[in-house]
């Protein structure tokens, strides 16, 4: 069973970049102390697990500055807006101001995650190119003036029930009022305008082009990830860690490996499988804290589980 060598894998991601105390500027880099060695654990992978938080600077390998902390600042940025006391005064608190600064925290964290490449279309392009996006996630339902997607942020989807669990599965994937279409479409029209813009030819104007193939499931995820924790990233790492743990010929753990409900039904039954034993996964992801103060959500555990699996 994977359960172990899952948990494992998500200690040692976390603890790269999380050695150090908060909050900025890191402190001196004299030693305060010596630093424990590294534990050989039944994976075979060697992780800090036994460092603690507050050891100093000297302690390999984190790094205070971290790129994979860019996901923690995206999402207690949003966290700051999707505070459990945010009811009707929300429509007051979303700002042409805030939604800029959230748009900035998603395109840094899209760069960290490798979308702001060279082939990308999204190089093209400044941030503000993600407020539309930002803009859909802070919506907010007139009738009740709550968020109409606050219940994804931070979702512990192993704790509902079947109505609940479909209830938010239905707000990633309705073809009408879901994100997951919505964040598509709009990139596709990003990635029509960037192909307008910057042409395939030496004639000017460029001849417009328009495409209908759906953009990558993994720029979607990631923006769900950063925004919301409440799906991990299917890039080509992850889905090839489901491929070892749910291999084609297995009977005992199916996982589809494909991004949609499918997939994130069998994540949920995958997260909660080993609840209550000793691989139980809620123990060591309660300890898993943003500079926020925000436990890990349970997707976000899997998608660093599963990545280096």
């Amino acid at each position: 069973m994977p359960f172990q060598r899952i948990k494992e894998n998500a200690e040692y991601l976390y603890n790269l970049s999380h050695t150090y105390p908060y909050p900025y500027p890191p402190p001196s880099p004299t030693p305060t102390a010596s630093a424990a060695a590294p534990t050989a654990l039944t994976s075979d992978r060697k992780i800090y697990s036994a460092v603690p938080k507050s050891f100093s600077t000297s302690v390999t390998p984190g790094n205070v500055y971290h790129r994979f902390l860019s996901w923690d600042h995206c999402y207690d940025a949003f966290g700051n807006v999707f505070a459990p006391t945010a009811t009707a005064t929300a429509t007051a608190t979303v700002t042409l101001q805030l939604k800029d600064y959230l748009a900035l925290h998603l395109a840094y964290f899209l760069a960290s995650w490798g979308m702001y490449r060279g082939s990308s279309f999204l190089l093209q392009v400044d941030y503000k190119a993600l407020i539309p996006i930002v803009d859909k996630i802070l919506c907010i339902d007139p009738s009740s003036g709550t968020f109409v997607y606050q219940s994804l942020f931070g979702i512990d989807w192993s704790t509902l029930n079947a109505v609940q669990k479909q209830t938010n599965i239905d707000l990633l994937f309705d073809k009408t009022n879901g994100l997951v279409n919505f964040i598509s479409n709009h990139f596709n029209n990003i990635r029509n305008y960037v192909v307008f813009i910057t042409g395939s030819s030496l004639t000017f104007p460029p001849t417009p082009v328009t495409s209908n193939n759906p953009v990558s499931p993994i720029l979607v995820s990631k923006v769900l990830l950063g925004t919301l924790g409440c799906v991990p990233a299917y890039d080509d790492f992850f889905t090839q860690g489901i491929r070892k743990i749910s291999p084609p010929t297995t009977t005992t753990i199916r996982i589809t490996r494909t991004f949609g409900s499918a997939s994130i039904n069998d994540l949920i039954s995958l997260y909660s499988a080993p609840t209550n034993t000793p691989y139980d996964f809620n123990p060591p992801r309660r300890n898993m804290i943003t500079p926020g103060g925000r436990v890990y959500p349970e997707m976000k555990f899997l998608d660093m589980g599963i990545w280096i699996y």
